[in-house]
């Protein structure tokens, strides 16, 4: 005999709501993150305006000049795995803002974001090498914790064995590329044949472009109305 009741349950814990009910469920974060975004981007304003009224023209020109060097294509490489990172960092904003998620996945897809947007920032502005200056560490040492947090993130929260094959083989490339960019980087006293910068560089952006394969498969699941595990 079927149990009506438990099949009802299931049926209604597995079924997406119904489009007026999940845009009344969504209109609220979506203008909490509206606001949000609206007030960063005034409060960058902001500081941009002040600090040429501090500073004066010289220092406005500095923070708001073009990305220039003696080559045309001057830090090209920087430029694509920030923007690789990044791009997988909007993503799981984007998904988290849009779809239905269950508890578990929503926080890894926070965290997950997090991580990448830190990541970005840091290539962009050189963050791990500063912090590696003032605390008299090498810089390795922090890409490598950085690296370790990201292993636990995985392994606890990203439901690895429940993705699809290539998301899991773009997470071991993604892996191997930024194991190799942190060897290079820990050794670069000792390798001293040509192309060492040029390896260490391209693995960054390997590494982030995994990345970001890994993210759009991960996304593509709730993206395409497939519900992965329940809490």
């Amino acid at each position: 005999m079927v149990d009506k009741t438990g099949v009802q349950a299931q049926l209604t814990r597995s079924t997406p709501l119904s489009p007026p009910a999940a845009r009344d469920q969504g209109k609220g974060s979506d203008a909490f993150v509206g606001w949000c975004a609206l007030a960063c981007l005034a409060a960058y304003s902001l500081a941009l305006l002040t600090a040429e009224f501090v500073g004066g023209e010289a220092l406005a020109r500095d923070l708001c000049s073009d990305i220039l060097g003696k080559t045309r294509f001057h830090a090209v490489n920087t430029s694509l795995s920030v923007f690789v990172l990044a791009a997988g960092a909007l993503l799981l904003v984007f998904t988290v803002a849009t779809r239905t998620l269950d508890r578990r996945e929503r926080r890894y897809f926070q965290m997950q974001a997090a991580l990448l947007a830190w990541l970005a920032f840091d290539d962009r502005f050189l963050v791990h090498e500063s912090l590696g200056e003032r605390l008299h560490i090498p810089d390795a040492a922090i890409l490598l914790t950085v690296g370790l947090g990201q292993l636990v993130l995985l392994f606890t929260m990203a439901r690895l064995r429940e993705r699809r094959r290539h998301a899991r083989w773009l997470l071991m490339g993604a892996a191997f590329s930024f194991g190799v960019m942190c060897g290079i980087d820990g050794l670069q006293d000792r390798i001293t044949w040509p192309g060492r910068l040029t390896l260490e560089d391209l693995t960054k952006t390997w590494g982030g472009a995994c990345l970001l394969g890994f993210v759009w498969s991960v996304c593509a699941a709730p993206l395409g109305g497939r519900r992965i595990g329940t809490d």
